[in-house]
């Protein structure tokens, strides 16, 4: 007969065991909501989204607050109350934007992690694919959305000269993203100016006008963006301009300025790319300038972005210089020093700490380069153009 005592020696040897072979702190929790082996209490979050009384036969993954992956396996052999062991923070959820094969690989080690705490514990195997349905398809709401579907195409029908006018119409998409493919802002503009399509639908649809609207734009946009993208648009650029627009649909409250914000934001990704074929430099120059951007605050060397972009030393040195007239070290300094005066204007950073932030190696080292470029040292170019007292 398993007594107390065995019991939760078993427990502390399993809560070992998990903690030295993953290298995860771990948790074990009473229905109770009490620590074995701890006095301390489980954070606030996890009694909130998890229910500790009921035992679970799949093991639950959950985010903190913080973002990071916590796992939930329950103990089910056990005759006693239900107890959870809590493996986590085992893997950070990854941020966006990502590309989408890093967060499709973090999300499949959290799942065969899982999988392999569950048969410690249980001695009882799962498929990835059981534990990937219980977390995150979710049954009851894709079967609220079949049967809304089906409500809908029988209260109303689109007839078709409605919907060959509908902005997620296929050909005058076409015509959209290969304007802003190419960046041609002149051929845009009569296609946007051609039809307002909000009008013909008001009196079609079933749902809100504006929220369907809504819903349409921001998927034009972000197929526009992705098109931007694919014609050279750097990728941090691009999800920045995303999160703006879609932040501003969300904030629209009629159909004419939401149409007015389609109309700007295919216009911004298209002078975007145009701006980018008209550049004479090459895109092995472009992915430099915009890497040394990105990273000023690490403070890149001439080795570093070689060796991240894949690129010959000699040559990109070469080639560098022949575009931009410029060393790789001199266009370093020229960004510093613009990033230095966004600092002394936009900011209340000291001149000592803005030094410190953008690496000089001395106050001394970065007002001689400052006043180089400018004309003016730090301190006196802060007193001509400071914005924030």
């Amino acid at each position: 007969m398993t007594t107390f005592s065995h019991f939760i020696h078993d427990i502390a040897y399993m809560k070992a065991l998990l903690e030295q072979g993953f290298g995860w702190p771990v948790q074990v929790i009473t229905d109770k909501h009490q620590q074995i082996g701890s006095e301390a209490p489980p954070s606030e979050w996890m009694t909130s989204i998890y229910d500790f009384s009921n035992l679970h036969p799949y093991p639950q993954i959950k985010f903190s607050p913080a973002n990071e992956a916590f796992i939930f396996v329950s103990d089910l052999k056990t005759k006693m109350d239900p107890i959870t062991y809590v493996m986590g923070p085992c893997l950070n959820k990854p941020s966006m934007p990502l590309e989408a094969e890093t967060t499709s690989s973090c999300l499949n080690q959290i799942l065969h992690q899982a999988a392999l705490v569950h048969l410690l514990i249980n001695q009882q195997r799962l498929t990835v694919e059981d534990i990937l349905k219980e977390n995150f398809y979710n049954e009851a709401m894709i079967s609220q959305l079949e049967d809304k579907l089906r409500q809908d195409f029988t209260f109303i029908r689109i007839d078709d000269h409605v919907h060959t006018h509908i902005p997620g119409d296929i050909q005058y998409e076409n015509q959209i993203l290969a304007c802003v493919s190419h960046g041609r802002v002149k051929e845009l503009l009569p296609i946007l100016d051609r039809i307002n399509p909000f009008p013909l639908l008001s009196d079609h649809l079933k749902e809100t006008p504006l929220q369907t609207m809504k819903t349409m734009v921001a998927s034009m946009i972000i197929v526009a963006s992705k098109t931007a993208r694919e014609s050279g648009l750097p990728i941090a650029i691009s999800y920045k301009i995303n999160t703006f627009y879609l932040q501003e649909i969300n904030k629209t409250t009629d159909l004419t300025t939401l149409n007015q914000l389609k109309i700007s934001a295919l216009i911004d990704l298209t002078h975007r790319v145009h701006a980018l074929r008209r550049t004479k430099n090459s895109q092995t120059v472009k992915e430099v300038t915009f890497y040394i951007r990105k990273n000023l605050y690490q403070n890149p060397s001439v080795h570093d972005v070689c060796q991240a972009l894949h690129f010959n030393p000699s040559y990109l040195a070469r080639l560098f210089k022949k575009e931009m007239n410029m060393t790789i070290s001199e266009y370093m300094m020229q960004e510093k020093i613009k990033e230095a005066k966004q600092l002394l204007a936009m900011t209340n950073h000291s001149i000592l700490e803005i030094c410190s932030l953008l690496h000089f190696t001395d106050q001394s080292h970065f007002t001689k380069n400052f006043k180089k470029f400018t004309g003016q040292t730090p301190k006196q170019y802060r007193q001509h153009y400071k914005v924030l007292n």
